[in-house]
């Protein structure tokens, strides 16, 4: 994903998610980055069982979140679909992140799904944390306004990791379903 600062990326007439941006302002994640995805980037490519697929964007933000230390806990991506992609796009999704557990050989990895009001909620994480790289891959999926926003949460190998994953998807889960 090419991104750009919020100031230097091009214009566009409306910004649906700039509200999501703020989720995290006031609570004790510390948000360190925000760019925006260019407006001339719509799509970006995944892996799956079939090869590679495309997933729309017809805007989007990454914010880098960290909580009390100089290293990111989470990078987030907060996307949304073009008019009318949204069901396609969620296959692609899914299709990604089972191909990602199928395929994982070095960490044992599981895969989930849940609904949380009116987000899908998707979940790959692995099953056993070492304190390097990803530890999940949380996926929330809002059909009805074409919003995605995944995070990757950093495996810290820290004792307060389930409780850090719960608070941030409940701030994030909420702050979706406002919009």
């Amino acid at each position: 994903m090419v991104l750009m600062s919020a100031a230097s990326a091009q214009q566009r007439d409306t910004d649906p998610l700039a509200p999501l941006t703020k989720c995290f302002d006031g609570t004790w994640f510390r948000v360190g980055s925000t760019d925006r995805l260019p407006a001339t980037t719509k799509w970006r490519t995944v892996e799956g069982p079939d090869g590679r697929a495309k997933v729309s964007m017809d805007d989007g933000y990454r914010l880098m979140l960290y909580t009390d230390g100089p290293k990111p806990v989470v990078n987030l991506k907060i996307e949304r679909a073009a008019l009318g992609r949204i069901a396609e796009d969620r296959a692609a999704i899914v299709a990604q992140m089972q191909y990602l557990v199928e395929h994982n050989p070095v960490n044992s990895t599981a895969f989930s799904s849940e609904e949380l009001g009116s987000l899908e909620h998707l979940t790959v994480r692995k099953t056993s944390r070492d304190g390097s790289g990803i530890a999940n891959i949380e996926t929330l999926i809002q059909q009805r306004t074409g919003t995605v926003a995944t995070a990757y949460l950093i495996d810290t190998n820290s004792p307060g990791f389930d409780a850090l994953r719960t608070d941030f998807l409940a701030m994030l889960a909420a702050c979706m379903e406002k919009q």
